[in-house]
């Protein structure tokens, strides 16, 4: 009988008692080899398109999420997921599209979660923080995003370094940022 078991990096194939280790390597190597033969084989144009084009596009997206749902914050000593991490919302069709991220506050408070029972947490979260709870559309944030520096002053300042101008994290209450600060 076969059995495949994972043995200290590398995987052992055992028939009855005799064992063949197999580095795990091959993939990699495969990995490695197969894209170039993958752009030989469709052409360097289709595999731009078909390859490097989306793969540049989904990277922006998650980062996207990943850069409004934490640079915007404040920095805090104790990891709270209400004050140091922002949700955005999306109309409800892209929302389902990317899986639910940016339901990002419910994520950091449960990290288990599935996407689907999100809005659910969204709208308790809501009821029980109010204030608390940070949430604004993903346009919004992105806006906000690269219109305010990403340099931290402090827990709660942002700076520019070039000109030395601060401006204020997001706040519970106040999802503007647009209190300038003196500095």
């Amino acid at each position: 009988m076969l059995r495949d078991f994972f043995d200290g990096g590398r995987v052992v194939a055992a028939l009855g008692e005799q064992a063949r280790p197999t580095s795990i390597s091959w993939a990699r190597r495969a990995a490695a080899v197969s894209l170039p033969e993958r752009s030989a084989l469709a052409g360097p144009w289709n595999f731009l398109f078909l390859y490097v084009v989306p793969l540049f596009v989904a990277n922006s997206v998650i980062m996207s999420y990943i850069a409004t749902n934490h640079f915007l914050n404040p920095l805090t000593e104790i990891n709270d997921p209400l004050a140091n991490t922002l949700s955005v919302t999306s109309p409800r069709w892209l929302e389902k599209l990317h899986l639910q991220f940016g339901y990002h506050v419910e994520h950091h408070l449960f990290p288990t979660l599935s996407g689907r029972h999100a809005p659910v947490v969204r709208d308790v979260l809501i009821r029980l923080y109010g204030d608390r709870y940070l949430t604004m559309p993903h346009v919004r944030a992105l806006r906000l995003l690269y219109t305010r520096p990403k340099l931290h002053d402090g827990y709660d300042m942002l700076v520019d370094p070039r000109t030395m101008t601060a401006f204020d994290v997001l706040a519970p209450g106040d999802l503007s940022m647009s209190h300038l600060s003196s500095g």
